[in-house]
């Protein structure tokens, strides 16, 4: 072949282009996001929406409805299922395939907020949401302390949340369990009964009171000064302290004289616990493009900082899940296979040809293949995850059959008395169609897994491209690079 005799008479062509494809692939190695699945894009949307207080039956009415209709009028909607609960209103939409997810979900928004003004109007505004892999955390973590619950709960959300969120990659954290503090305002009945005041004036004396917004700009020459109306309530005192009305006599009613004004925590929905102790509990979230493992090492040296800068406090972090181990124990299995591979492939090419010569060509051939294979990785955009390393696993057989098979031809002619340069020429004449046909078969049978469109296509596209890939540089190396060093080496 044509390819063959080029290689082995200039030679400096294939050492160029692998010795760039090995070092590429080492560089695109440190790149590559560890996962543990592949990125999948579900086209599947969710439209959210909260009215407090209404029953389910008026939740369906006034608000499930009006966004069903509102969201039926969207392009490629296989079926659409509609949820009404108590103060809650969930419509899932189900695209067909092909649709792009972030431009329906932005179209969805468009379609809902067209018709915000039939809903309710102490109706939350909906929120959408997009269905993804990429929401299931990527670590959980439990905090204890022996810090009052209160104080324990501000640290956790304004320290730790904040630190943790700049982490490289991390999208969200979420806060379960702890009690977080809130002022109550108890009002007493009887008491407002005797003034005449409503609940309603109450809150709004407190909201209008409440408020911190610029008034307007002074200007002078050489300055120009914003003057702001700061009104937040910084004390109980001055809670206790607002007028919420006024007598009949012309006397100001205070808040402490209708409802008592409480320094508490807010009522908990959900509850953490570790081994059995009350703790707060961390969930972390990765962005798409996140390397989750990345994040788990960032995340441990922040954490392991925070227990020494608050030993007295004796808050201790205790990481109940953390996928990426799974994923780094995944990826150090697969690439210990691949070095057994090619330790067991050298041994048998050594007792079957008698000669060390081999354990070279092996030692370079297929770890070039292998390690190739990774700067396509980087182009395709793959990264490191189950499927991609089962691909790899998978292909190791054909990687060392490609080389195996030209490296026994090549002998088998050098023991006919020709010289190393004819060898391995005629080996490769003699067998490249056949080694080509069964390259050609592999491909077009994984090669179509990649085209395939939907969930199940998303999921073995990186499987299948790795595969078709890894056969067709190992069938370049065992066209160019084991002829060559037959040629210069061979014995």
């Amino acid at each position: 072949m044509k390819i063959t005799e080029l290689s082995i008479k200039r030679t400096t062509i294939p050492v160029v282009i692998f010795t760039l494809l090995a070092l590429g692939g080492i560089y695109s190695y440190s790149l590559l996001n560890k996962e543990l699945a592949p990125n999948i894009e579900m086209p599947i949307n969710v439209v959210m929406t909260v009215y407090p207080g209404a029953a389910p039956a008026e939740v369906e009415s006034s608000v499930t409805k009006n966004v069903e209709e509102a969201v039926s009028a969207l392009e490629g909607i296989d079926k659409m299922n509609s949820y009404s609960f108590e103060s809650v209103s969930a419509v899932i939409v189900y695209y067909k395939d092909g649709i792009d997810a972030d431009m329906s979900l932005q179209e969805c928004e468009r379609k809902v907020n067209a018709i915000r003004s039939k809903l309710p109007e102490n109706c939350k505004d909906p929120q959408f949401l997009k269905f993804d892999m990429n929401m299931l955390p990527v670590m959980e973590i439990a905090v204890n302390s022996n810090i009052p619950e209160k104080e324990f709960y501000d640290i956790v959300d304004k320290e730790f949340k904040t630190r943790l969120s700049q982490v490289k990659g991390v999208a969200q954290i979420s806060i379960t369990g702890g009690n977080q503090r809130e002022i109550e305002i108890k009002a007493n009945a009887q008491k407002l009964e005797q003034y005449g005041i409503s609940l309603l004036q109450v809150k709004q004396a407190i909201q209008a009171s409440n408020v911190d917004f610029p008034t307007g700009k002074v200007n002078d020459e050489n300055t120009k000064l914003i003057v702001r109306l700061a009104g937040k309530f910084e004390n109980l005192d001055q809670i206790r302290n607002q007028i919420v009305g006024a007598s009949k006599d012309g006397s100001t009613i205070k808040l402490s004289d209708v409802a008592a004004v409480v320094d508490g925590a807010r009522k908990a929905t959900k509850m953490a616990r570790i081994n059995g102790q009350p703790a707060i509990g961390l969930s972390i979230q990765k962005q798409t493009d996140g390397n989750a493992v990345e994040i788990s090492e960032d995340v441990r040296l922040i954490l392991a900082d925070f227990e020494k800068e608050y030993a007295q406090q004796n808050i201790k972090f205790t990481i109940a899940s953390d996928l990426s181990e799974f994923t780094q124990q995944a990826i150090e299995g697969v690439m210990l296979d691949l070095v057994f591979a090619i330790i067991l492939v050298s041994i048998t090419m050594l007792l079957f040809l008698h000669t060390f010569r081999n354990l070279l060509f092996i030692f370079i051939s297929i770890p070039t293949s292998i390690i190739s294979t990774f700067t396509f990785f980087w182009i395709f955009g793959f990264s490191l995850n189950l499927m991609t390393l089962l691909a790899m696993s998978i292909v190791v057989g054909v990687i060392v059959d490609d080389a195996i098979v030209v490296l026994e031809n090549i002998y088998r002619h050098l023991e006919l008395g020709k010289t190393r340069w004819q060898a391995s020429i005629d080996a490769i004449k003699e067998i490249g169609i056949t080694v080509t046909s069964i390259t050609i078969v592999l491909v077009a049978v994984f090669l179509p897994i990649g085209l395939t469109s939907g969930m199940a296509g998303q999921m073995l596209r990186s499987f299948s491209l790795v595969i078709v890939i890894s056969i067709l540089v190992s069938l370049l190396v065992s066209f160019t690079l084991v002829p060559l060093l037959t040629s210069r080496f061979g014995k």
